[in-house]
């Protein structure tokens, strides 16, 4: 049987490279890098065994909140670190979880996190909220299902506190999904849940700007192939019509949409030919009123004689600057986006094969990670850049010790950026850095 955390990696596309000289060169932490050093020793936000899939966000004010299971428990740990250092009590938000959960952070620092649960009863979407003052919210049931199984969930929140969140609903098995949502208000009331589309792929994705609008993208077939769609579920839980951003035909991954505040939605997605063995990568922007720019080409690239893996992210800030990472034939790669819809030139960040993470800030400032061997050890590393496009050299985080994957990581407006990760081989802690 294939484990959970082998599940987890090949679905994050996460591929470790091959431990070589070249490699740990390019990582070695050289006397110039030390002196580009901007992310700080790491720190340790939990030590706790097999700790699993750490995740972090962070409030416009530079403060973190980390949130981790515990494996062989099934419990959902949470612990913040304000921006002056310190460390908030480590709390417990449920003692029974599946590894699917997702986080959230308010403006003013609320917290909300969605996880599933299984028990004799069905499949559980369920949320909670820790308030900046620490207190936590009571448990709330989103939506149930037997015999079949919810999963993939995630949660935005806008500018009034009103959190939206969502999840794919299988209805039998290898069949086809529902992706439903279902919104909080700031005082705890539950709306009815939303069937947003019947879909027949994997995987879907959500934002939520700053008025309570959500904006799903997600893949489906239709009679010519595989299209890109979008819709939007209105605060008053009014459903738009769905809409095919993409064309029809071969594509490899369903789309990534991040959307900031004032309702701009950005999609990436990648889009295949299977004759031709070229993989070509797309933005796509739908504006607040709802009117869409033409699509744009990110990277085109060819899988012959060699393997191809487009493991994609978008990032975006408030100001409408975004960036686009994914990797390709053994590199990391990256791409700027500008509010007027202007591509910077392609980077490479990294000549390895792993999953990026990527952040921007609202004056344009990049961060990227990614886990990579370095000799023996998989570990923790970061790389910076400027709105100008200077990348810094990048700088390892964690330590030369032992292993470390799943890094996570969280930008806010004014750059303040926070990376997590599992620390040790089974996990024996979660541990972050913060910079840039």
């Amino acid at each position: 049987m294939i484990s959970t955390e082998t599940m987890v990696r090949r679905s994050r596309r996460a591929v470790a490279a091959c431990a070589c000289v070249a490699i740990a060169a390019a990582f070695a932490l050289s006397a110039a890098a030390r002196a580009h050093a901007a992310w700080s020793p790491h720190v340790n936000i939990a030590k706790q065994q097999r700790t699993f899939l750490p995740k972090v966000s962070m409030d416009p004010a530079g403060n973190a909140v980390f949130m981790w299971q515990s494996f062989d428990r099934r419990e959902i740990y949470t612990r913040s670190r304000a921006a002056d250092g310190s460390l908030s009590p480590i709390r417990r938000i449920t003692d029974s979880a599946s590894p699917d959960y997702a986080l959230a952070v308010d403006q003013q620092g609320n917290a909300y996190y969605v996880w599933a649960a299984v028990d004799s009863a069905g499949s559980h979407a369920r949320a909670r909220v820790r308030y900046a003052n620490g207190t936590l919210s009571p448990v709330q049931t989103l939506a149930t299902v037997e015999p079949y199984s919810v999963g993939q969930l995630t949660v935005g929140v806008d500018a009034s506190g009103r959190a939206v969140f969502a999840w794919r609903r299988t209805t039998s098995q290898g069949d086809s999904g529902l992706i439903q949502a279902r919104s909080r208000s700031a005082s705890g009331k539950l709306s009815a849940v939303h069937t947003v589309a019947r879909e027949r792929s994997a995987f879907f994705d959500m934002g939520v700007d700053a008025d309570g609008n959500a904006i799903f993208g997600w893949e489906d077939r239709t009679d010519g192939g595989l299209a890109e769609f979008t819709r939007v579920l209105e605060p008053n839980g009014d459903l738009g019509p769905a809409k095919r951003i993409s064309r029809v035909g071969d594509n490899v991954s369903p789309p990534q949409v991040v959307v900031t505040p004032s309702g701009r939605a950005i999609f990436g997605w990648s889009e295949s030919d299977s004759d031709a063995l070229i993989t070509t990568l797309y933005a796509r922007a739908r504006a607040a009123n709802g009117s869409f720019q033409p699509a744009q080409v990110l990277s085109r690239f060819s899988a012959n004689g060699g393997q191809t893996i487009a493991d994609f992210q978008v990032a975006a800030a408030p100001t409408d600057e975004a960036v686009f990472c994914w990797q390709a034939n053994g590199a990391l790669h990256a791409r700027t986006r500008a509010p007027g819809g202007a591509l910077g030139p392609v980077k490479t960040i990294a000549p390895v094969r792993a999953s990026c993470q990527a952040g921007v800030d609202s004056d344009g400032n990049l961060a990227f990670a990614w886990d990579a061997f370095a000799g023996d050890k998989e570990r923790i590393f970061a790389r910076s850049g400027d709105a100008a496009g200077h990348l810094q050299p990048p700088q390892a985080l964690s330590s030369a010790s032992y292993n470390s994957a799943f890094p996570e990581l969280a930008v806010n407006p004014a750059g303040a950026a926070a990376i997590a990760w599992r620390a040790g081989n089974r996990g024996f802690g979660v541990q972050a850095s913060f910079g840039p």
